[in-house]
């Protein structure tokens, strides 16, 4: 019987009863914080759950693991080469994450670029934002049909974008990346 177990009442002091977290309530800091942060955009080709961390470098995984058998292996080493003797001061593609600036050409990009059709396309904040953050041309290394060949392409590439040149798609969207050796937070799926 439940009453051959009962014991004396444990006695629990009243400032136990009324314990309050007198702090700021760190879930409640994080949210303040991720409002102050300006926002992006990222596809995935997973579906996450908001509030999941996505880390950098997995292009870079994928490019190591592959070697020469993924088919833009030449293309990230000719990019990496152009980076290290030229532009040291740039983030390597390989440890990075890739977010859009905008929602348009995020769009923009997913629907022109074979592979991403079906990627999950998100809002995100950086969990550690970038003071001076570099944000690329996406055609320099994407190109259009109608762009011409440019020997000096992984140049212009990790000359960052100038913000007097208007780098614009077919349908009048930016083509911009930011590279970010900043962790990501999934704010919300878009589609």
């Amino acid at each position: 019987m439940l009453s051959d177990y009962a014991a004396e009442p444990i006695p629990i002091s009243r400032s136990i009863l009324n314990l309050r977290y007198r702090g700021r309530c760190p879930i409640k800091q994080r949210n303040r914080e991720m409002n102050d942060t300006p926002t992006y955009f990222h596809l995935s080709g997973v579906p996450l759950a908001n509030n999941s961390i996505i880390e950098p470098g997995n292009w870079g995984r994928v490019i190591r693991h592959r070697s020469w058998c993924h088919p833009l292996a030449i293309r990230e080493m000719a990019l990496e080469a152009a980076r290290l003797e030229r532009f040291q001061n740039k983030p390597s593609r390989l440890d990075c994450a890739f977010v859009f600036v905008d929602l348009g050409e995020a769009k923009w990009f997913r629907n022109h670029n074979q592979g991403f059709e079906v990627n999950i396309l998100y809002e995100i904040q950086l969990a550690t934002p970038e003071p001076e953050p570099f944000i690329a041309n996406t055609n320099r290394v994407n190109p259009l049909p109608t762009d011409q060949l440019n020997p000096h392409w992984a140049d212009a590439y990790w000359q960052g974008v100038d913000p007097s040149e208007q780098s614009v798609t077919q349908d009048g969207n930016s083509c911009q990346e930011l590279l970010t050796k900043s962790q990501l937070i999934i704010k919300h799926r878009i589609r």
